[in-house]
This record gives structure tokens, C-alpha cells and sequence, in this order.
């Protein structure tokens, strides 16, 4: 490999983590097996309060006695949050093209390869854009999803844990805010300015789901309601973009569309979730027909007194109570002091 090449494929992978002791050593042994060799890694942990950065130290410690990979590990002294930290691991890196992971992410043995072969073939680019599974706790396989352009927008859209980005992408930037959510959005745009960006349908890192990230996938109420708060997110940020950082105008109404499509989706996941409260709402009131002993006649009264409580609150607590009653109804005759739990806990 020339040296232009070398310099252009010089790669670094950056691990972000906190509070994922059990992932962390699978993020880092893929990190290590790559078939690739102009690489670094580094790993920024933000202050975790588990087990998490002693598993890295230990893990990075004897894969290095392996294989003879550049590694930077840094933890910081107070919880930074994810931008910040994001941040930080950036201001470590010495490569040209930065890859990003979660600390319970996977990358695949021939991530850096496949990536590596779009640098060569293609001029100009500043972002690479990758298809990626979805896992679950375990790692076992969910789906297989591809980066897209929607048609409507013209604006590449993909995850920034399935991405590449090109170090001028934050060299000739400044930097990001740390209230901003959404960074993935910021570094899409910016190498939509600088250059192209390059889409590939090839699945190379795999994205775990859990209850501890904060990916929203499925069609639960609490999946619909991230939906909502990450789209809220992803409109601030193309509004920031538009009005701090905006150097080519001829985005503007490319971001214009994009904000119409958020808010759009919004109001579609907003009539999900009221539906989905409005049946939950049925189902209390349901128990209204239930054949109650005569010791437990306010019970009707303390229907009514939900509904009027579930109809200001959020669908979680309607879901517990809901859940609740319907365990009363099976307990009733055998736990008269269950109302009065009930009622002591949410009324």
C-alpha cells in the first residue's frame, strides 16, 4: 500500500460506554479482531458505576498480548453525557476516518475492510453510511436493517453507530453543543457540505436492544413515545444546523423538508400513543362491571377517581394501574387488603 493510501485508510475506532459491564468485553474484542491493520483504538468511558472500566483495562490488556494494536483509554472524572464524551474520545483520535460504537455494539471482523475499500474507490467522500443488524441482550438476531435516501428529502439518513465519518467533518467545525441529542444528524450534514456521502446496503456492525440504550424500536407505547422524543430532538438539531453552522444554503430546504417529515411522524406517533391510552381507559373502566362484594362498593368510586387521574398522566403509570386492577380482580376474594394498596400507591 502506497503512502497516500495508508494515510487515507489510517482508521480510528472509538468505543463510548458507561454502566455496560456486560457488553463491554464483546465491544472490544471485536474492536481487536478486525481483518484490517491500520487502525487505533480508543475507549472513553464516562465515569461508570459498575464494573465497566475494570473489565476494559483487563480486556484491553490481554488482547494486546495478542495483537500489537495502537489502544488510548481514557475515563472521565465526572459523567459527561454522550455528546461530551463522544467528544472527548474525538479529540484522542489520530485517524483520518473515525468509527464509532456504543460499548454494547459489535462490529464485525471485516467492518474497517469494507469501509476501507469505499475510501479507495471513491473521491471526495466524507461519510460512509453501512447497513448493521439489530441483536438482543443476548445477541441473538433481530433484523437487518439498510441506510436510505428518502426521495422526498434527497437527505441520506443512518445511524451514527453504522457509520464512517472523515476527521474534516469535525476538524473544520466547531463543536457540537452538548445539549444536542441528535449528533448523528450534525455529521451527516457537514459532510454533505464538504463532499459525498457513500451508502451501502452491507451489514457490518451489529446494534444491540435493551432496556438500558436509548434506541427506540417496536411498536409498544414506551417504543412510540422515544419515537416522539428522538424526532423532537433530531428538529432542534437540523434548526441549530440551519441557523449556526449552515455554510451552503442550498440545504436549507432539504432541512426544511426534513423538519416537515419529523413533525409529521410525530403527530402519527402522538394519535398512537392517545389511542393506545384512550384503550387502556376501556379496559379500567371495564371493571366497573365486576360483581364486588358489599365491603368493597367503592370500588366503583375508585374507578372514576382513575380515570380521572390516568386521563393528565403518562401511559406508563395507566399501565401499571391497569395491571394492577386485573390482578385485584383475580385476588379479590382472597386480599381485601389489596384496594387499599392500590389506592394508597397512586390515589
Amino acid at each position: 500500500m502506497d503512502a497516500k493510501n495508508r494515510n487515507q485508510n489510517y482508521f480510528s475506532i472509538i468505543i463510548i460506554s458507561y454502566n455496560q459491564e456486560k457488553y463491554i468485553k464483546d465491544a472490544i474484542l471485536s474492536a481487536f479482531n478486525q481483518n484490517f491493520n491500520n487502525y487505533e483504538i480508543i475507549i472513553s468511558d464516562d465515569c461508570s458505576t459498575d464494573n465497566t472500566w475494570n473489565i476494559i483495562n483487563e480486556t484491553v490488556a490481554k488482547e494486546k498480548n495478542k495483537r500489537d494494536i495502537s489502544t488510548c483509554l481514557n475515563r472521565n472524572e465526572n459523567n459527561l453525557g454522550i455528546v461530551r464524551n463522544y467528544q472527548k474520545a474525538l479529540s484522542l483520535t489520530k485517524g483520518n476516518w473515525i468509527v464509532a460504537s456504543a460499548g454494547d455494539d459489535i462490529s464485525k471482523p471485516n467492518r474497517l475492510q469494507v469501509i476501507s475499500s469505499f475510501v479507495i474507490a471513491n473521491k471526495n467522500i466524507f461519510a460512509i453510511g453501512t447497513g448493521f443488524d439489530l441483536i438482543n441482550e443476548s445477541g441473538g438476531y433481530i433484523s437487518k436493517n439498510n441506510p436510505c435516501i428518502k426521495k422526498e428529502i434527497n437527505l441520506p439518513l443512518y445511524p451514527g453507530f453504522s457509520a464512517a465519518i472523515n476527521r474534516d467533518t469535525f476538524t473544520k467545525f466547531p463543536n457540537i453543543l452538548e445539549n444536542i441529542q441528535s449528533e448523528d444528524i450534525i455529521y451527516t450534514l457537514r459532510a454533505f457540505e464538504l463532499g459525498k456521502i457513500i451508502l451501502t446496503n452491507t451489514s457490518i456492525v451489529k446494534h444491540r436492544i435493551h432496556s438500558n440504550n436509548i434506541t427506540s424500536k417496536g411498536t409498544s407505547s414506551k417504543a412510540y413515545i422515544g419515537k416522539i422524543l428522538n424526532h423532537e430532538n433530531a428538529i432542534k438539531t437540523l434548526n441549530y444546523y440551519k441557523n449556526n453552522e449552515l455554510q451552503n444554503e442550498k440545504l436549507i430546504p432539504i432541512i426544511d423538508r426534513q423538519i416537515k417529515k419529523f413533525e409529521e411522524n410525530i403527530k402519527h406517533y402522538e394519535f398512537i400513543t392517545f389511542y393506545y391510552k384512550m384503550n387502556l381507559l376501556k379496559k379500567i373502566l371495564n371493571f366497573s362491571k365486576i360483581k364486588l362484594p358489599v365491603e368493597h362498593r367503592n370500588f366503583y368510586n375508585f374507578l372514576y377517581r382513575i380515570k380521572i387521574f390516568c386521563e393528565s398522566y403518562n401511559i406508563s403509570k395507566i399501565e401499571k394501574i391497569y395491571f394492577l386492577l386485573k390482578s385485584y380482580k383475580k385476588e379479590l376474594s382472597s386480599k381485601k387488603d389489596k384496594l387499599q394498596k392500590i389506592k394508597t400507591y397512586y390515589i
